[in-house]
């Protein structure tokens, strides 16, 4: 992936997506990762948000033609054109999704025990449980993320964000 995106990421993001131009960012570092698999987030992908917010990232994601949903604890309604809703209530300890539904599973800021009262195995559990074999879950600004192994993933090495991609 280019230098510069990585760069503008790790200096210039903050930790909630806020502006389009942070979903952008977003968007192009995840492209930059998938081209490397040989693969594209807007051809066939079926895409879950966890964390999904004031759904920034959903409507821009929506807007690029990627077959994208968010779930969050507190969904905010999405701004897309068709005002069709993008995201749903669920928490990520039990997604109320059918097992190997989502190709790519993207999180921005949701593992936080300081802030939430988290089972953080169980998440990863979940998120192992709902993606496809071979999907890729992408974790951004994911400091309290564990550290540990986690059954049906690899660790997946990148030193600007989290990516496990499921055997």
């Amino acid at each position: 992936m280019s230098t510069i995106f990585k760069d503008t990421y790790r200096v210039n993001f903050k930790e909630n997506i806020k502006k389009p131009e942070d979903a952008e960012l977003i968007f192009v570092i995840i492209q930059e990762t998938l081209k490397k698999f040989k693969l594209d987030l807007i051809k066939g992908m079926k895409v879950l948000e966890i964390g999904s917010g004031n759904a920034t990232l959903l409507d821009l994601l929506k807007k690029h033609g990627v077959d994208i949903l968010g779930v969050d604890a507190e969904p905010r309604p999405s701004k897309n054109e068709n005002k069709i809703p993008l995201s749903i209530s669920g928490y990520i300890e039990n997604l109320p999704f059918s097992n190997n539904s989502f190709n790519i599973i993207i999180a921005n800021a949701v593992f936080d025990p300081t802030l939430h009262n988290q089972d953080q195995r169980l998440m990863m559990t979940e998120i192992a449980r709902v993606l496809k074999p071979g999907g890729m879950f992408f974790g951004f600004k994911q400091s309290y993320l564990l550290d540990v192994p986690i059954d049906g993933f690899n660790l997946i090495p990148d030193e600007t964000i989290v990516i496990y991609k499921k055997s």
